[in-house]
C-alpha cells in the first residue's frame, strides 16, 4: 500500500495522485485511510469454490496483494468510511508475528478467555449445532440465506481460506464463527479492562485505546462522525457515543460496540460494565 493510488469516485485524469499520506496501522483502525470495498468479492469466492481458476484469491496475502492494485477513492486523513482497513490489519500481524492470523487469535484470545468454540471454521464434530442465517424475501417471509448447515460456508472444509481481521472478504462467507457464550467472555474481557477470571489478555491502556473515538486523532478535526450519525465517534472495536448535542437519548456516554455479519450486535456500557448482545 506504499504506493497507493487516489481515483475517486468523480475522478478526472487531473484527480488521480499519490496518496497524500501513509498508510499508518492507526488510521486503519479507524478506517479513514481510504481503502473501501471493493471487487474482490468475486475473486474471493472463486478461492473458496473453485480454487483452481486463475482469478481465485485464495489466502490473505494474495488478497492484500491484489487489495493494494485498487486505487483509493479519497486522500487518506480526510474523511472516514467504512471498508476494508481491519482486514489489512489482519495481515499485519500475520507479517509482525511470522505466524497466521488463526494461530495469533488462538494463541493470545481465544486459548486464554477459553473461548472454545471460536474459529474461522466449525469441525464437524460440532456441525449439528451451527445457525443457518435467514434472509426475508420481498413476499415478506424468510428463506435460508445459504442452505442447509452442510453446505454453509462456515463447515470446516467449505470455509473461506482468506481468513481477514475485519470479517468476510465475500458475500456472505468469511469471518469468524462463534457462539453467545464465547462472544461474551470476549465482552466481559473488555468490560474488565482487559482482564477475566484473574487472566490478562490486555493492558487497560489498550482497551482505552480500542473503545475511544479515534477520529479527531487521526484526522486532525472535531465533528466527523460514523455513517454521519452526530455523536457517534469510531475507534478500533466500533461505534462510540461521545458528547453530542444531537447524540440519541438512548446511547449513554462512552458506549461503545459492533455490528457483525448476520444483524449480531453488540455494545458495552464500560460506566455501568453492562454488556449487551443482541
Amino acid at each position: 500500500f506504499g504506493q497507493a493510488v487516489l481515483c475517486p469516485a468523480d475522478f478526472t485524469a487531473e484527480a488521480i495522485a499519490r496518496q497524500r499520506w501513509p498508510l499508518l496501522p492507526r488510521g486503519r483502525l479507524a478506517t479513514w485511510r481510504g481503502v473501501v470495498y471493493a471487487e474482490l468479492a468475486n475473486r474471493a469466492t472463486l478461492g473458496r469454490i473453485d480454487p483452481h481458476s486463475l482469478r481465485a484469491v485464495k489466502s490473505l496475502e494474495h488478497w492484500c496483494d491484489e487489495l493494494a492494485k485498487i486505487p483509493l477513492v479519497f486522500h487518506p486523513g480526510t474523511q472516514w468510511l467504512y471498508g476494508y482497513s481491519h482486514d489489512v490489519l489482519g495481515r499485519v500481524l500475520e507479517m509482525a508475528a511470522q505466524q497466521p492470523l488463526e494461530a495469533l487469535l488462538r494463541r493470545y484470545i481465544f486459548h486464554p478467555l477459553n473461548m472454545v468454540d471460536t474459529s474461522f471454521a466449525v469441525p464437524p464434530g460440532k456441525r449439528d449445532r451451527l445457525a443457518v442465517m435467514f434472509v426475508r424475501t420481498e413476499e415478506g417471509g424468510v428463506q435460508s440465506a445459504e442452505g442447509v448447515v452442510p453446505r454453509s460456508a462456515w463447515v470446516s472444509g467449505r470455509e473461506s481460506p482468506i481468513h481477514a481481521g475485519g470479517g468476510g472478504v465475500e458475500e456472505v462467507a468469511g469471518g469468524l464463527v462463534s457462539t453467545c457464550r464465547d462472544y461474551m467472555q470476549f465482552c466481559n474481557m473488555l468490560v474488565r479492562r482487559g482482564e477475566l477470571d484473574g487472566v490478562r489478555v490486555l493492558e487497560s491502556r489498550t482497551v482505552e485505546l480500542l473503545s475511544s473515538d479515534l477520529l479527531p486523532r487521526v484526522l486532525g478535526r472535531h465533528g466527523v462522525w460514523c455513517d454521519g450519525h452526530p455523536g457517534f465517534g469510531f475507534g478500533a472495536f466500533g461505534f462510540v457515543a461521545v458528547e453530542h448535542l444531537h447524540l440519541d437519548a438512548a446511547w449513554r456516554l462512552g458506549e461503545y460496540g459492533v455490528v457483525s455479519a448476520a444483524g449480531i450486535a453488540c455494545t458495552i456500557d464500560p460506566a455501568k460494565e453492562l454488556v449487551m448482545l443482541s
